[in-house]
């Protein structure tokens, strides 16, 4: 044989073992990728012991989690009016020391709900904050319990969940699972709030939809329910369930620095407001606003500047010159990430399905 013929047979060979060792390879990763996921999952002992004191101890977290909506004056702003006569004006503010008691599916007068400025988590809604972290709650837990398919509670339409294999994934994975289509389903209430409205609905809420504070608000809630369950679960707490939810819930917003009073909250809003920022001389005014305190919170128009970010990535709006309000200067805003792998890196799409079919207009 050439030379030349010989060199062409032997690489084409080399090539050839190459590429078998390398589907080898491949498979033997895939195999051992399969193996190691499997190994991470609850084993079914562990499992039962979390169902049996879910089972127990909160039963209620088994149940939907908005049995009764929660009736917050919460919207974006202060001193806001139905009418282009401030007449009774909408306060909707929190202190931070006083959250009162947190509730589940029917909210009581124990629970101190509205909004507050933190330094590193912007705006924060506290009824948002609520049923995020008892979305993401109960989904874990039914879950663990159920698997399978199963039909969450209606909102604007009804929701069909499809889980494959969640067997397969550990706890940690599970609570990610249940942040993440926790924070679809809000984000579904989101915008079909905004496409529901007269003629076809007695009543428009497309002025409190995608503000500046309600997405980050959302997941925020899902992150304090992710900490509830692994308490709960891990820990082997058995304390009431509003008393972990509230411990919690203080804890987490604790974390993002909260201002200490409701008149440091309004200054974060004047700083925004286009209103008061006119009244200011030239050089003092902040030109990036988000909001009319002057128009009538009927027209959605009162807020111009909407938070539309669902991800991958949430980074709360801070408010320009936010040491004015009590934040201390060049303070890091506090942001988060959806979760969308696995402990073990897998794509957590792999094991749900959720489908949402919409009220007809």
């Amino acid at each position: 044989m050439p030379l030349q013929l010989r060199s062409i047979h032997t690489l084409e060979k080399t090539v050839s073992n190459t590429l078998r060792a390398l589907v080898w390879v491949v498979a033997i990763a895939a195999w051992t990728a399969i193996m190691l996921m499997e190994s991470m999952a609850l084993p079914a002992p562990v499992r039962a012991n979390y169902r049996h004191h879910i089972q127990e101890h909160y039963p209620q977290q088994l149940t939907t989690p908005e049995a009764r909506k929660r009736l917050s004056l919460s919207q974006f702003g202060y001193g806001l009016s139905f009418f282009e006569v401030p007449l009774f004006p909408i306060n909707g503010l929190i202190d931070p020391d006083n959250f009162g008691q947190h509730s589940y599916g029917r909210p009581d007068s124990k629970e101190k709900n509205g909004a507050l400025y933190t330094c590193k988590g912007g705006f924060i809604d506290m009824s948002h904050v609520r049923v995020g972290a008892d979305w993401t709650v109960y989904l874990a837990f039914r879950i663990i319990c159920e698997g399978g398919n199963m039909q969450l509670p209606s909102s604007d339409g009804s929701l069909q969940l499809q889980l494959r294999k969640v067997d397969r994934l550990a706890l940690e994975s599970i609570t990610a699972l249940a942040q993440r289509i926790a924070f679809e389903r809000l984000t579904w209430h989101e915008m079909a709030s905004w496409y529901y409205h007269p003629p076809n609905y007695s009543f428009s809420q497309r002025q409190s939809t995608f503000t500046p504070e309600d997405s980050y608000s959302n997941f925020t809630g899902t992150v304090i329910g992710r900490n509830i369950v692994l308490r709960i679960l891990q820990d082997r707490d058995s304390l009431p369930y509003a008393q972990i939810a509230t411990q919690e819930i203080e804890r987490y917003i604790a974390s993002l620095v909260p201002l200490s009073t409701r008149k440091q909250t309004k200054v974060a809003y004047d700083i925004v407001d286009v209103s008061p920022q006119a009244k200011l001389p030239e050089a003092e005014r902040n030109d990036d606003v988000w909001w009319d305190r002057r128009v009538a919170i009927i027209d959605e128009r009162y807020v111009f500047k909407r938070y539309l970010d669902i991800g991958p990535r949430l980074a709360p709006w801070l408010v320009p010159k936010a040491e004015q309000a009590g934040c201390h200067e060049g303070t890091k805003a506090q942001r988060h990430t959806i979760p969308d792998r696995t402990r073990t890196g897998g794509s957590l799409h792999r094991y749900y399905t959720l489908t949402i079919t919409p009220d007809s207009l």
